[in-house]
């Protein structure tokens, strides 16, 4: 099999038991609907995105039955300002606005059913909050919120949101040095998640040209060292395939960088937890519709067994903080 059929092998293997976390009130985070936690995570909402891409190649009504509950869920733990929590009950996560946010976008996009006015209202109310914040620490997401925003900003023709998301991608292309600063430092796998919404906005049509470049230069960094013994500055040891996928065909060293990463002893489908089910599955389906025809390598994705959620990383000592938003204190003590 090519990679393309094997990435398609791993989300047909990866879809019944994302839907196996998903309870009858259309929440996706059992430690909530267990009664183990008071709050509940949003980003395992992220879940309906692969739904949606699902039930559109199969036309699936059960599933499209899902992705509503799942989004009407959403409608519940939303914060009166717009955010989401992530891991505390009165949490304003930057994080999981920005990338529900975009997942939102996104299903709204692809999927078969009717979009309903109380969806609307609520992803206006996160672009709005997100148009407001800005996250200088964690790249990535400042990526993810500028994206959003785009991409939000055509789904609502709102060209404040169009400028407010043009002016996060300009911030993350200047402040790069040869990589995309993660928390201060090099984190492979934290910037291909970089380079995968770099990817969004570029097929999006915006800043094609300062993105290409930028990506170039990103490139010929990668190729002068070695990704195998690399030391990532959030201990990262896995890879989102989708950004190189994108750039493989628009990039002078985009086949040699792609080809290089494909060889690589490490996780290339970032399915590790059943945390990374919910917020990454959608990846791969991404990777696998937008995948360069320029190489035809195979990749072994190894056996899937995703580990039981282990209540994340987070450090519950900043809890009380969180709802005043950490992105704003991470803001006072350190820039990209």
């Amino acid at each position: 099999m090519n990679r393309k059929d094997i990435l398609l092998e791993r989300i047909n293997e990866a879809i019944p038991e994302l839907i196996r976390l998903q309870d009858t009130t259309g929440c996706f985070f059992y430690p909530y609907y267990k009664g183990n936690v008071d709050y509940c995570n949003a980003r395992w909402q992220e879940a309906v995105l692969a739904l949606a891409w699902i039930s559109k190649k199969n036309k699936n009504k059960e599933l499209d039955q899902r992705i509503e509950k799942g989004i009407n869920f959403l409608i519940t733990i939303q914060n009166k300002n717009g955010s989401f929590p992530e891991y505390s009950k009165k949490d304003t996560s930057f994080s999981a606005t920005a990338f529900v946010s975009f997942s939102l976008i996104m299903t709204f996009k692809i999927m078969k059913i009717e979009i309903k006015k109380e969806w609307i209202e609520m992803l206006d109310k996160s672009l709005r909050w997100l148009s407001k914040e800005d996250e200088t620490v964690y790249t990535n997401q400042e990526s993810a919120a500028g994206t959003s925003l785009i991409l939000g900003g055509l789904f609502f023709q709102n060209q404040i949101y169009i400028d407010s998301g043009l002016k996060k991608i300009h911030r993350v292309l200047d402040s790069k040095k040869a990589y995309y600063s993660e928390n201060g430092g090099f984190d492979l796998g934290y910037s291909s998640l970089t380079l995968e919404y770099l990817g969004f906005v570029y097929n999006a049509g915006y800043l094609k040209e300062k993105i290409k470049n930028s990506v170039e230069e990103y490139y010929e960094y990668l190729l002068d060292i070695n990704l195998e013994d690399i030391k990532n500055s959030r201990n990262t040891k896995w890879i989102i395939l989708e950004g190189f996928e994108i750039f493989a065909d628009k990039t002078k060293s985009g086949e040699k960088i792609l080809n290089k990463i494909l060889k690589l002893d490490i996780s290339l489908d970032h399915l590790e937890r059943e945390d990374n089910l919910c917020t990454d599955l959608y990846r791969l389906c991404f990777a696998y519709e937008h995948m360069s025809s320029l190489l035809d390598n195979k990749i072994n994705l190894g056996n899937f067994n995703p580990e039981k959620y282990n209540g994340g990383s987070h450090k519950k000592i900043f809890n009380p903080l969180r709802r005043f938003g950490l992105h704003r204190i991470r803001s006072k003590i350190r820039l990209f």
